[in-house]
């Protein structure tokens, strides 16, 4: 294996082979978040062989977009949106597009009568990407049967990509208040799914600011090659939903306070939450209102916020006698009226 030689032009699909030929990619994220629209856009940059997001097909491939969960109108709305915003009246990158997409609705089926469906389909269909969105709806167990997961991914769905030479990206839920959890555990279920999958994205968004989404490489960031606005090395990509149809707008971070939240805040977040506090406090402003405007300048519920406060002294402790000044004793004693 020490002198064997890389082939991108053969076997990458994505970027430095991040996702490639019989390789597999996951997208987790919440329910609403907008994994389905991410993934939407994903898929009409590979079929016409443009970057999205950092993710850079190497050409234009095929794709069989396979999914359980949107209707048509919410399919259709996502392309379209990509096609107004994205491609800017390109009649060749809709035609490519046109050309290399087949996008299914499929119910009814799971488990190894789903695998048979699939095995079918890219047969008729000889797609470079299979997309499945959500696996969810497909698995056909119970998500924390460890057995069950893997006969699915391993023992029955692997078979069929290499047989048939196509890539996998599956979209798939994370549970509710997993924002503590490392990102490449986030998937809802196993610990098979962030093992089996070569590479893992994790979509997540602000509370209160549902519009902007943070996309995150869980799994392989050097295959990805993403770099910040000063070029350095970076696992995470930013973009703003737009308010009118379907538009997903690159950005190079968000406003101040748009932290994600949920669990305890890096320590220098903790600091700078303390100064915050004890300046509102020094002011005697009331702590309901203290709790509120720290909630507004971080991104905090109003929980987080009181939990804050609360670690921070609702009050300023009182100075003890020795620290006052006779002025302060004499009213402090009630000698001063």
């Amino acid at each position: 294996m020490l002198a064997y030689r890389r082939d991108l032009a053969r076997f990458s699909i994505l970027n430095d082979g991040w996702l490639a030929r019989a390789g597999s990619a996951l997208i987790v994220g919440s329910s609403g978040c907008g994994k389905s629209k991410v993934k939407d856009w994903l898929v009409c940059g590979i079929t016409s062989g443009r970057p999205f997001c950092g993710i850079k097909p190497t050409r234009a491939f095929k794709v069989l977009s396979i999914q359980a969960e949107d209707t048509d109108e919410d399919v259709a709305e996502s392309y379209q949106g990509y096609a107004q915003h994205e491609l800017d009246g390109d009649t060749d990158a809709v035609a490519l597009i046109d050309r290399n997409l087949v996008a299914l609705t499929l119910i009814g089926l799971d488990g190894y009568e789903f695998i048979e469906e699939i095995d079918r389909l890219c047969e008729e269909h000889k797609p470079d990407v299979l997309v499945i969105d959500p696996i969810l709806s497909y698995i056909g167990c119970d998500v924390v049967d460890q057995k069950g997961v893997t006969t699915f991914l391993r023992k029955w769905l692997l078979p069929v990509m290499i047989k048939h030479g196509c890539a996998v990206i599956a979209v798939h839920h994370s549970p509710k208040g997993a924002r503590n959890t490392a990102l490449i555990d986030r998937a809802i279920g196993s610990m098979e799914f962030g093992a089996f999958f070569r590479g893992v994205l994790d979509l997540s968004y602000v509370e209160g600011r549902p519009n902007e989404l943070t996309l995150a490489i869980a799994k392989r960031q050097r295959q990805m090659g993403w770099t910040d606005p000063y070029g350095r090395p970076t696992n995470e990509k930013f973009l703003v939903k737009g308010t009118e149809g379907v538009s997903l707008l690159e950005v190079s971070g968000f406003e101040p306070g748009a932290k994600k939240v949920g669990g305890r805040p890096s320590k220098a977040d903790k600091s700078k939450v303390a100064d915050a506090i004890k300046s509102a406090q020094a002011t005697g402003m009331p702590k309901d209102e203290v709790v509120a405007q720290v909630a507004k300048e971080f991104g905090y519920s109003t929980k987080q916020a009181q939990r804050h406060v609360k670690a921070a002294g609702a009050e300023p402790e009182p100075k003890k006698q020795s620290e006052m000044t006779i002025e302060e004793l004499e009213a402090d004693l009630g000698l001063k009226p």
